[in-house]
């Protein structure tokens, strides 16, 4: 940089210069990008759960279920 810093010190320097400038629209900021991470991370542990409850063998069983179900409904009324 011409300036001599780092690029840490000029985010450093920035950083500062627009919290002094616009103190509220900082905040806001900040708090939106917590509320973005807490929703992320929110999100991941719902579709982690989601995958470890789960089962594999329920869900085979109830399409194997749905599809007698089906059919049975079919002979029944007689339509193909």
């Amino acid at each position: 940089m011409l300036s001599g810093l780092t690029q840490t010190e000029v985010e450093a320097f920035r950083l500062m210069w627009q919290q002094k400038r616009w103190p509220g629209e900082m905040t806001r900021i900040t708090a939106l990008e917590k509320a973005s991470g807490a929703v992320n991370l929110g999100g991941q542990s719902l579709i982690s759960h989601q995958r470890k409850m789960s089962n594999p063998g329920i869900v085979a069983e109830a399409k194997k279920f749905a599809q007698a179900s089906a059919d049975a409904v079919r002979a029944a009324t007689g339509s193909n």
